[in-house]
């Protein structure tokens, strides 16, 4: 049996993953990641070290993280890169769009 719980499904729709699939559950860590890096869509200016210090309590303190045994991560890039640095699952990518298209420039 497999038991799957979705986080940050901020855009376009929030609502969308929970009215059509019944994924209701949130977690506000997750939710600030990737709220960060939508309202900086287009102006990106994140710092890397805010990021994955918002990623990593999001992975120490939630109960569905800390059980987890697979990753399942698909945009933005920046978030699985950094979620790739917090721990040792095993992750999938699904990447469907640009891989840096909100990154800050270097």
């Amino acid at each position: 049996e497999v038991a799957a719980t979705v986080y940050g499904t901020v855009y376009p729709w929030p609502e969308m993953i929970c009215q059509l699939f019944g994924y209701c559950t949130e977690n506000v860590h997750i939710n600030e990641a990737v709220g960060l890096l939508v309202r900086q869509m287009y102006r990106p200016t994140w710092e890397p070290s805010e990021l994955l210090r918002i990623l990593h309590t999001a992975m120490s303190t939630d109960p569905q993280l800390l059980r987890a045994e697979v990753l399942l991560c698909t945009q933005p890039m920046a978030i699985c890169v950094m979620l790739r640095a917090l721990t040792e699952l095993p992750m999938l990518l699904y990447q469907a769009f640009p891989l840096v298209g909100a990154t800050p420039a270097a």
